[in-house]
């Protein structure tokens, strides 16, 4: 994971890094995303949410492209 301070700040970093895919989110975004992985993780009885529940989840927040296809 890395932190940019603009999106400016990561076209510039992966260009000259020769990165291509992936995803850039914000903070806001970055909370959000792990609700459903994190938020009863320390229950005895935590169960991984499924696929379907994982892809869901990503849909809600608007993460449609092939990069949240897991």
């Amino acid at each position: 994971m890395v932190f940019f301070s603009s999106q400016k700040h990561l076209e510039d970093w992966a260009k000259s890094n020769s990165i291509g895919g992936g995803e850039a989110l914000t903070i806001e975004q970055t909370l959000k995303l792990g609700i459903p992985f994190y938020l009863t993780k320390m229950n005895l009885d935590y169960a991984r949410p499924s696929r379907e529940e994982t892809l869901a989840h990503f849909k809600s927040l608007g993460f449609t492209g092939p990069f949240w296809k897991i």
